[in-house]
């Protein structure tokens, strides 16, 4: 079974196997941009970019016993922005968060279990860019 930081390194790499390898994403709390190639690249100022993040989110106890024989139930979210420059319409946003939610809704990597995905525009964002925000909801049981 799988601690929170193996499903984090399981969704990431799900994402980078499956995602365009022509829009730069920023990962987590970082200000770098890459292409799912491993190619870095710059801030976009005039095309779309998307900031990956998986959250830990809350836990519950399913089990109890002895070390080694409760089971912990974990909980997650897959957020992501998408931003596509203002006044551009909104079709490649919604193309982009498709691509993201198809990657993960309903599926199951190992013991990790993805479930439906949501996106909802945020308007217009910093620099210009209008924003899209997804989300995955996530879990897996871990024993300890």
């Amino acid at each position: 079974m799988s601690t929170r930081q193996e499903a984090k390194i399981i969704l990431l790499k799900e994402f980078i196997s499956n995602f365009s390898n022509t829009i730069p994403v920023a990962f987590e709390n970082k200000d770098e941009f890459f292409f799912t190639t491993g190619v870095k690249t710059n801030k976009p100022t005039s095309s779309a970019w998307v900031r990956f993040l998986i959250q830990n989110n809350s836990s519950n106890q399913i089990s109890y016993g002895s070390e080694g024989n409760r089971k912990f139930g974990r909980f997650g979210i897959i957020s992501c922005q998408v931003f596509i420059p203002s006044g551009t319409g909104t079709d490649t946003g919604d193309d982009i968060c498709e691509d993201i939610v198809d990657i993960f809704e309903g599926k199951r990597f190992t013991d990790v279990y993805c479930y439906a995905g949501t996106y909802s525009e945020m308007g217009i964002q910093e620099d210009g860019f209008y924003g899209f925000k997804v989300t995955i909801f996530w879990d897996l049981d871990e024993i300890k």
